[in-house]
């Protein structure tokens, strides 16, 4: 069994559960992923895509939250499949975030220091310092 570890950049007092663990060594050669410090990832926790992930410190990650780095551009060609070549992009969020239960982060995205993410919220553009953002797709809610 490969160490999670081993493969990406995590520093002191972060923790995920064993079951998130095991899921991001599936597709640990895919991805490039950074963690801060003080950080709890909780379990079916998913990293999507080819691209670039940075948690910073203090950051809360809830149950089955999904991070996609990669996308397609559109064919719009008529006679081939509408999902053309394959791009990869970034996930960053910031120190001291909240990412609750079942939120999804599309690629490109930075999320702000002190942001909560609200849970079922699909996050499609960038998040300022200290917001509340929830709902499809994510909004800002207000100011925390």
């Amino acid at each position: 069994m490969i160490d999670i570890y081993d493969r990406c950049r995590k520093r002191k007092n972060s923790f995920m559960i064993e079951d998130t663990a095991l899921r991001i060594i599936a597709c640990i050669e895919r991805y490039h992923l950074e963690i801060g410090e003080n950080c709890w990832v909780n379990g079916n926790f998913r990293i999507e895509g080819n691209g670039l992930v940075k948690i910073g410190d203090n950051v809360d990650i809830a149950p089955s939250v999904t991070f996609l780095t990669g996308s397609h551009y559109i064919n719009l060609s008529h006679t081939e499949r509408r999902a053309g070549k394959g791009i990869n992009g970034q996930i960053e969020i910031g120190n001291n975030c909240w990412v609750c239960a079942k939120v999804t982060i599309l690629p490109n995205i930075i999320i702000e220091n002190g942001c909560v993410l609200a849970a079922g919220a699909v996050i499609t553009k960038d998040c300022k310092k200290n917001t509340l953002i929830g709902g499809v797709p994510g909004v800002e809610i207000k100011k925390i």
